[in-house]
């Protein structure tokens, strides 16, 4: 089950221990919420479920805070949640993408000091790893770049899914009866990112089927 190899990973990287008092980063996706599922069903016991509503998608970003609320509750998991206006409180110069991120981290930050938290998990996943090293490849990055996501990062933050494949992840979701939410904007292929996802990162397949695999390792060894 993937929930034992989540556990497993988390003690071979020594992430947290089961008592910790962990953060979580739930979107309402199907990563975070495979990452909430996981680590309540592998015992982790002291974990609350962190959620910013951005008020940029109107009321689907609204439905997603719902969605999202409601899953704590069903895995009676305490759910914290910050709502901001990324249009207005973004910075010169700053995307809107880059905006929600910042004011994202503000909040881990907050919660970190407010609930004496150990650490945030948060869902990426190997996938995320390959779009992340190609991103920064095609802008130019030395060695700190092509290390892309580490499993552990300064300060606190720590990626318990980072092994693990979107199929797995949303067949777990699936096999267990849980449901997620689709961000529409993950569609949308003016983000550079998506793009990336959508149209170049799926013709390394005919190359190498286990690309992601492989550009995971290539991320390590530079690390």
């Amino acid at each position: 089950m993937l929930n034992d190899r989540v556990a497993e990973f988390i003690s071979q990287n020594n992430l947290f221990l089961k008592d910790d008092a962990v953060g979580v980063a739930v979107s309402g996706g199907a990563d975070s919420v495979c990452l909430l599922v996981c680590l309540k069903e592998a015992g982790y016991r002291n974990l609350t479920a962190l959620h910013v509503e951005h008020g940029i998608r109107g009321e689907t970003s609204e439905q997603d805070m719902l969605f999202t609320v409601r899953l704590c509750e069903s895995l009676n998991i305490p759910c914290r949640v910050k709502r901001v206006l990324v249009k207005k409180e973004r910075l010169s110069g700053e995307t809107e993408e880059s905006a929600a991120r910042r004011l994202r981290y503000e909040f881990f930050s907050e919660m970190t000091k407010e609930l004496s938290l150990k650490c945030i998990a948060v869902a990426h996943h190997i996938e995320d790893v390959s779009e992340t090293l190609i991103h920064n490849l095609l802008r130019g990055s030395g060695a700190r770049g092509l290390c892309s996501m580490k499993v552990k990062r300064e300060p606190n933050i720590v990626r318990p899914l980072l092994f693990a494949k979107r199929s797995e992840i949303e067949e777990y979701l699936i096999n267990n009866g849980y449901s997620w939410k689709e961000d529409a904007t993950n569609e949308n292929t003016d983000y550079t990112r998506n793009y990336l996802r959508k149209t170049v990162l799926p013709a390394f397949i005919r190359i190498n089927p286990n690309y992601d695999e492989a550009l995971y390792r290539t991320s390590k060894i530079i690390e």
